[in-house]
């Protein structure tokens, strides 16, 4: 379930974590983000 419309902007996260932002595309009746900014992340160092 979305609660976004066409064209509405969105964040995308993977594991709690903000890694891009876009916008929600309709595409042969299938819903899409469309990526417009990969967000630089810090690498963490396993200690």
């Amino acid at each position: 379930e979305l609660d976004k419309l066409a064209g509405d902007p969105v964040d995308v996260y993977v594991n709690d974590r903000l890694v891009a932002r876009g916008e929600v595309l309709v595409l042969n009746d299938n819903f899409c983000v469309r990526i417009n900014d990969i967000l630089k992340q810090e690498l963490e160092e396993d200690n």
